[in-house]
Parts: structure tokens; C-alpha cells; sequence
């Protein structure tokens, strides 16, 4: 496959959607700077070509579909999305079991996988019809996991449980996904320092569309989720005000050893190059960053955090969420206690395969990682 081309990018989701408006032009940049930065630093196989390929194509053709449904329907714009709770931390600490409990309350409601990827109808799907779209990613899993050897063990794919809205935030194109996917050191550097104001605009419009497909869900509240919010979390505080940004903990030596294999398994999907050394700096790099930013909102909005162990959230859940509940202002009670309860019983680990990590194996020490992540910032 020859490599990427931005303007073919574009050309082949017009083809795709018979649609030509993709609206403000501001994700162009960003676009050029991913697409680069594939072509010059990824060392992708000629499958992991075509798999990015897809997934750029795939969020050009959201995009305009957006544009289609928001001009018919401007009303959907009329009921915001209210967030009560972004869980915003590092990876490995327990967020996503905690997003996926606090969304099986009757009163939470959070992204599901399929339709983070695949966010907008789909022809023959109507309003509230999604038959399309979950075939679509129900067959994407399965893809995702055979080329990502041992991904189950570490982070259970499933299209129908709640995910991280991560999914919707990369379609704008200035995200920490395709780090996480590819080594994309150019692209990453851009994302550090690129505006993302318009992008969580552009989330907020997301989540007003899925409240407009699913009628009734608007009476609900929205819990985020993504260690991507970590590197703008000024610009959650600003973009969702009635937002308790929730903030899981777990040591760090665990969650830098489980988060070198996760990130390591899935660039391995796609490049066959030996980049482990330069993917463990620059996480090292990225991660830092996200616990500073992190440290500065703090600073600016001490009374928007609610903090949460990772050993806590393991061996009390029901009382985890009640009290993040409590924090976010929230009642909970039997109705609550028996949806956790019911989420809790289904998805027990016992099924599945343990996830093995060790610092060691990536050429790195407990010493360096304490170093790196001191205390003071981690707790």
C-alpha cells in the first residue's frame, strides 16, 4: 500500500458518504502533522498501513456525517450534555472499571465502545437505529484483538461495555490515541503543545448527538473517561463547570510496568520495528507531563478533584462509587446499589487471562520510575 495522502484521505470519505462538507477546517492541521508522522516515523506493516488507513478514513466520514445530521437537525444542539464526573488519570489505575461501574447506574450514563467508534447513524439506521454500526464493531474487535497478542488480558474489549470517550476526542485528530497505537514522536509533540478547546467542542457535540439518538438519556449524566484529558485539564474544568474530575491512583511502579506492555502489545499490531527503549522515553515524557497538568489544575480548582484508590476501588467498590456519587453531589440508592451490583457480578475477572509485566523487561528501573514520578505528584 502507498503511503498516506491527506488529500485522498479526504476524497475517500467523501466517496464513502456521498457528503462533502466537512465543516471548520481547523482539524486539517492536525491531520497533516498525524499523517506525516506515519509516513516518516511509524514503520508500519503494509496491514498496519492499511489499518490506519481505515480508522483516518473512518473518522473523515464521522466528521462529515456530523455536518449532514446537524444541519437537518440544528435542535440537537438545543439540550446540552451535562458531565457529572471526567475520570482523568493515568492508565492502569482502575479508570475504566471505575467508568463502567458508575455508567451502570440508572442516573450515569457513559460512551459505549461501538458507538464511540462509529458515533453517527449510518444509512438504513434511522434516528435510533444502531444494527449497522454494532455489526461494524463487533468485527473491529475481533480484528483489534488478533493482531494485538495478549490485549484481552489487558484491557477487556468489548464493544458493547462503556469505553473511554478517547474514541470520539481522537477524531478531531489531537489525541493520544495514535501514540498509544504507533511511534509517532512528531505528532505527539504537537499534541502537547496544540489548542484543545475546539476539540472538547467538538465532544460536547458528540455526546448531544448520542443523547438525541438514544431518547431519554439526556435526563442522565455523562461520566468521561481518558488519561488523554490529563495533558487539558483546564480546558475540562472550563468546557464541563458542573464536572468533579475524579482521579484514580495506583502505585506507580505497577502502573508504568503495565502500561509499557499495553502501549508495547499495540504498537506491535502494527510495525514489526524494534522501538521499545524509544516508546518506554517517550511515554516516560508524555505521562509526565499529563501528572503536571494535572498538578497545575489542582492548584487553580482544588474543590473539582475527588480522588480514588486503586486498592479501594478493588476491595469496596460499591462504596467507591457511593461516595464519588456523594461527591458529585448525586443520590444513591437501591436502584443504584442493585444495577452495581447486577454490572459487578458479570464482569468478574475469574474468566479471563492474568495480564504479566515487569519493569525489567523493558530495560527500565524502580528507582528510574520514582524518580520520574516522585510522590508529591502521584498521591
Amino acid at each position: 500500500m502507498e503511503m498516506l495522502n491527506v488529500d485522498r484521505l479526504l476524497a475517500a470519505a467523501r466517496d464513502r458518504t456521498q457528503l462533502t462538507d466537512f465543516g471548520p477546517d481547523r482539524f486539517i492541521e492536525p491531520l497533516r502533522v498525524l499523517v506525516n508522522a506515519i509516513n516518516t516515523e511509524a514503520e508500519l506493516t503494509p496491514a498496519g498501513l492499511a489499518a490506519q488507513n481505515g480508522r483516518l478514513i473512518n473518522a473523515l466520514s464521522n466528521r462529515l456525517r456530523k455536518q449532514e445530521l446537524l444541519a437537518r437537525h440544528p435542535e440537537i444542539l438545543d439540550t446540552p450534555a451535562e458531565v457529572a464526573f471526567a475520570i482523568v488519570s493515568l492508565p492502569r489505575t482502575g479508570s475504566t472499571m471505575l467508568q463502567r461501574l458508575l455508567g451502570a447506574s440508572p442516573s450515569l450514563t457513559a460512551t459505549r465502545w461501538w458507538e464511540a467508534i462509529f458515533p453517527l447513524p449510518m444509512d438504513g439506521e434511522g434516528r435510533t437505529g444502531n444494527h449497522v454500526r454494532i455489526a461494524q464493531a463487533e468485527a473491529l474487535i475481533q480484528q483489534i484483538t488478533a493482531a494485538a497478542t495478549g490485549l484481552d488480558a489487558m484491557h477487556k474489549m468489548d464493544p458493547h461495555a462503556h469505553d473511554e470517550d478517547l474514541l470520539i476526542v481522537e477524531q478531531s485528530f489531537v489525541s493520544t490515541m495514535p501514540e498509544a497505537m504507533m511511534y509517532v514522536p512528531s505528532y505527539g509533540n504537537y499534541v502537547l503543545y496544540a489548542d484543545a478547546g475546539w476539540v472538547y467542542d467538538e465532544l460536547m457535540e458528540y455526546l448531544q448527538i448520542l443523547q438525541w439518538q438514544t431518547p431519554g438519556r439526556a435526563a442522565r449524566r455523562w461520566v468521561l473517561k481518558s488519561p488523554n484529558h490529563m495533558l487539558h485539564a483546564p480546558v475540562i474544568l472550563d468546557r464541563f463547570p458542573t464536572a468533579v474530575i475524579v482521579m484514580t491512583h495506583r502505585d506507580i511502579i505497577r502502573v508504568m510496568a503495565s502500561w509499557y506492555s499495553v502501549a508495547e502489545s499495540l504498537r506491535r499490531a502494527d510495525s514489526d520495528a524494534d522501538r521499545t527503549a524509544d516508546n518506554v522515553a517517550h511515554w516516560n515524557q508524555r505521562w509526565r507531563a499529563g501528572m503536571d497538568a494535572m498538578a497545575r489544575a489542582r492548584l487553580e480548582a482544588p474543590d473539582r478533584f475527588f480522588d480514588v484508590k486503586y486498592e479501594d476501588l478493588l476491595t469496596d467498590p460499591m462504596a467507591v462509587a457511593a461516595a464519588v456519587h456523594a461527591r458529585g453531589l448525586l443520590p444513591f440508592g437501591a436502584a443504584d446499589r442493585e444495577a452495581l451490583t447486577a454490572w459487578l457480578e458479570a464482569n468478574r475477572r475469574d474468566d479471563r487471562p492474568s495480564h504479566v509485566y515487569a519493569l525489567d523487561r523493558f530495560g527500565v528501573t524502580e528507582d528510574e520510575v520514582r524518580k520520574l514520578f516522585p510522590e508529591e505528584i502521584c498521591y
